[in-house]
């Protein structure tokens, strides 16, 4: 009895401290290595399933801030955005596969209106992103590019 009492409490203590692996099951992370906040977001369609689709190859800002920001990333640091519903498949459902994914200065979305950075497209860069790519940075997309991403579509282009 007592082994079985000690097993469960056990169990609820992992099961607490752990995220199941159904939780969070497709996320993207954005890593900072800068001195600088930054925000990122990506521009989205909601499909028939709920689920996120790229809008890619429209890379223009969208007309209201309906896309998914993820937290201002502080200095050296990490912010993900999570989604449970869909698989990367269902993320990169379009005819070029691609999705596109805009950094930003905290401080310019703080200073200026959404119209005002649409307008000027005040983008510190694009990533035009596929599966493969986003896969071969294991998920975790930095800013500023790394040598890594050189051959990766981006706007501006990367330069060393």
């Amino acid at each position: 009895m007592k082994k079985t009492i000690l097993l469960l409490l056990l169990f609820i203590i992992v099961l607490t401290n752990c995220k199941l692996a159904i939780d969070y099951q497709y996320e993207l992370h954005m890593y900072n290595n800068t001195s600088n906040t930054i925000s990122a977001c990506f521009t989205y369609d909601i499909n028939d399933t709920f689920c996120y689709s790229s809008l890619f190859p429209d890379t223009l800002l969208p007309l209201d801030k309906s896309s998914v920001f993820i937290e201002p990333i502080k200095k050296k640091a990490e912010s993900s955005f999570y989604c449970t519903e869909c698989s990367y498949d269902k993320w990169f459902d379009s005819d070029t596969d691609k999705i596109s994914i805009f950094v930003f200065s905290q401080d310019t979305l703080n200073k200026y209106s959404w119209a005002e950075i649409r307008e000027s497209y005040n983008i510190l860069i694009r990533y035009d992103l596929t599966y493969e790519d986003i896969s071969k940075l294991d998920y975790t997309i930095p800013y500023p590019p790394t040598e890594d991403m050189k051959e990766m579509q981006m706007y501006p282009p990367y330069k060393e």
